[in-house]
């Protein structure tokens, strides 16, 4: 009863350097060159008053640099070369969350970046949750003239979705116990992953909107104004390469360049045409045609 799902979401890009560079800064999919010249997100927190936390299970070397080493306290748990092969589950971020928690700075933005469910993904999860392995459910029965490993890619990554279900609850109920009563957490996935959706293929997709339609929710602890406008926010269409706006709405940090009509969670939100692949996105509708393409 305290989430806020937002359920027309989707990324601007297919893979996660571009749009979490995105997400952090001014850049969009039509000015992409903003976050080398504008403060970002933790630039700004920083300027009023906040902590920053950069707190990662992605060896992502740009990211970690331009990002991680702009935090006040940045830490990577992922001791992995950066590549598919990593295995390095995301509950070694707890320790790191709890510690963030119990930082006493007044103001904190606690940055969590999670491995979810990037390839290879029978590397994402413990083996108590390959609950999806050869079990014979409506995914299995549409997939069943796919080839064997798509179909068992599919499996390993539902598996994964269950994993960062009980990564996600757990956060939660850590925020929930924390003394500090004003905690708000909003999370986004930076991009999709097709796994036989529209194609006979899984991993990153680029063209089809199965490579970019997106989870997002606000799980708040206290705030009951965003509760009270709960329905309306639930309506709302977005694309994540404004989330910048959104992020600063929440930590009450403006600047000369804010753009209110942005903030998802602002009165002066305003709905705009949001495109994938340089063409309008229609959700349920965008790119069928080249449903085909493998």
């Amino acid at each position: 009863d305290r989430l806020v799902l937002f359920p027309d979401t989707v990324s601007s890009f297919g893979s996660t350097d571009i749009e979490i560079t995105r997400i952090l800064t001014g850049a969009t999919h039509a000015v992409g060159g903003k976050w080398e010249t504008e403060p970002d997100v933790i630039d700004l927190a920083k300027a009023a008053g906040y902590k920053v936390f950069w707190l990662s299970n992605q060896n992502d070397f740009f990211l970690n640099t331009v990002f991680g080493r702009e935090a006040d306290y940045f830490t990577l748990v992922n001791n992995g070369l950066g590549q598919r092969s990593d295995t390095s589950l995301d509950e070694k971020l707890y320790p790191e969350i709890d510690k963030a928690l119990a930082d006493p700075a007044k103001l904190k933005l606690i940055i969590v970046h999670s491995i979810g469910s990037h390839q290879h993904y029978s590397l994402r999860y413990p083996a108590k949750f390959a609950v999806f392995d050869n079990v014979d459910d409506d995914v299995s029965k549409a997939m069943a003239e796919k080839w064997w490993k798509l179909r068992t890619a599919r499996n390993e990554y539902d598996n994964t979705i269950l994993y960062t279900d009980e990564f996600l609850t757990s956060i939660i109920g850590r925020l929930d116990k924390a003394s500090d009563p004003n905690v708000d957490m909003l999370y986004v996935s930076d991009h999709a992953q097709d796994v036989g959706h529209l194609t006979n293929a899984w991993g990153h997709q680029f063209k089809l909107e199965s490579g970019f339609t997106v989870p997002m929710f606000l799980w708040t602890k206290s705030n009951d104004g965003l509760l009270a406008n709960k329905s309306e926010f639930e309506k709302r269409a977005y694309q994540t390469d404004e989330l910048d706006w959104t992020l600063l709405g929440l930590l009450g940090v403006s600047s000369k360049d804010s753009m209110p009509e942005f903030d998802l969670l602002g009165p002066d939100y305003k709905p705009w045409p949001r495109v994938i692949d340089k063409r309008p996105y229609i959700p349920g509708r965008s790119h069928v045609r080249a449903a085909d393409d493998n």
